[in-house]
């Protein structure tokens, strides 16, 4: 038996196949299309709840993009500038919260170049962004008689100066700095500033950068002695300190006392010096042991921990505890996390907690 297999297809005229084709393709678009129209307008949003106050329209489900306005009763009004507000549905929840306070109240402002913006009742809290300073303000009768503002801070500081062979370490570039910021510079490999040492710090004066330090090229002499100024030094014998030829070079020191067969050395603010100050020379022209200048502070960046109020780099020195506020608040009070420097590593203590509370918790090391 041969079994002989036909299509529908092969048993419709060639015209009334292509007819049958075209109304399913149309009935199969009208279908997508009433799915589209039909989800469009399925409520994602019930009401909301509303005290002191009335909405328009008055629905218990609304739609996605819908636009619902409020208005508040005698004696309130919305959170917001102006006498009625608006929300919108969206496919996640309200824009907004609707919400009608006391009409003696002070609206949350909109206040440029500040952050962490924070209001209960008519107490106001917000820090401005680095070069900037908040103005006095005053909230009367509902309204502010002197709308909160971050003005430009006229002591703060412009980008620091560029030195050549020099870059600025532990700081990310910024336009503007506040008063009273220090930072620190390193000179290129092979070049040393004016003291001989490789790092020197600026500091930001009421608008103005103190004098940025020059690294001059180190030059290595035949006799292996070193100079920073590019000069020759040439040992000489003699009496006193002429016995034992060039004063020795030391990183980061400077000399602060010369006597007749010694010399005395310091080093500058975030090192300490390790060994003895004072270095003579001896009857054979040799030195004795030379000290030498460590670093002794840490850097803690805030641009580092999303959890603290940025306010850029700040150094410790070796053993000082820090405090830096947190973003994030305990009721009405501010919490702090505290830095501890030790060993040139920076130690963060568990948690953001309010400034009254007693610190627990072990050491974490920031690398």
């Amino acid at each position: 038996l041969q079994t002989q297999i036909y299509s529908a297809w092969s048993l419709c005229p060639e015209n009334m196949c292509a007819t049958m084709t075209l109304r399913f393709l149309l009935l199969g678009l009208f279908v997508l299309m009433l799915q589209h129209a039909v989800g469009s307008t399925v409520p994602s949003c019930t009401a909301p709840t509303l005290e002191n106050g009335y909405f328009y329209p008055n629905q218990s489900l609304y739609s996605n993009n819908q636009v619902l306005t409020y208005a508040c009763d005698i004696g309130h009004k919305p959170v917001v500038e102006g006498w009625w507000a608006t929300i919108t549905c969206q496919s996640d929840g309200w824009s907004d919260v609707a919400r009608c306070i006391d009409e003696k109240a002070c609206v949350k402002p909109s206040i440029p170049n500040s952050e962490n913006i924070d209001m209960e009742g008519n107490t106001l809290e917000f820090t401005c962004k680095t070069g900037y300073e908040p103005q006095s303000y005053n909230c009367v009768d509902g309204s502010w008689s002197s709308m909160p503002v971050c003005a430009s801070n006229v002591r703060a500081c412009g980008e620091p100066p560029q030195v050549p062979h020099a870059v600025v370490i532990y700081q990310h570039y910024r336009e503007e700095f506040a008063d009273g910021t220090m930072l620190l510079y390193e000179c290129e490999e092979g070049y040393t500033t004016e003291k001989y040492g490789t790092k020197a710090s600026v500091t930001c004066q009421k608008g103005t950068w103190t004098a940025g330090p020059t690294c001059r090229e180190t030059v290595t002499e035949n006799d292996g002695s070193t100079t920073g100024t590019g000069e020759s030094v040439t040992p000489s014998s003699g009496v006193g300190l002429n016995r034992c030829g060039e004063k020795p070079f030391i990183t980061n020191a400077e000399i602060v006392q010369t006597g007749s067969d010694y010399l005395k050395y310091a080093c500058p603010l975030y090192y300490k010096l390790e060994g003895p100050d004072t270095v003579r020379c001896l009857n054979n022209g040799l030195w004795t042991p030379l000290p030498f200048c460590r670093e002794a502070f840490c850097h803690v960046n805030t641009e580092d921990y999303p959890f603290l109020i940025n306010i850029q780099a700040e150094f410790l020195l070796e053993g000082e505890k820090k405090r830096f506020k947190c973003v994030e608040k305990w009721g009405w009070f501010s919490t702090y996390s505290e830095f501890e420097c030790m060993d040139g590593i920076s130690f963060l203590f568990d948690g953001c907690f309010i400034a009254t509370r007693e610190w627990v918790g072990d050491h974490k090391e920031i690398k």
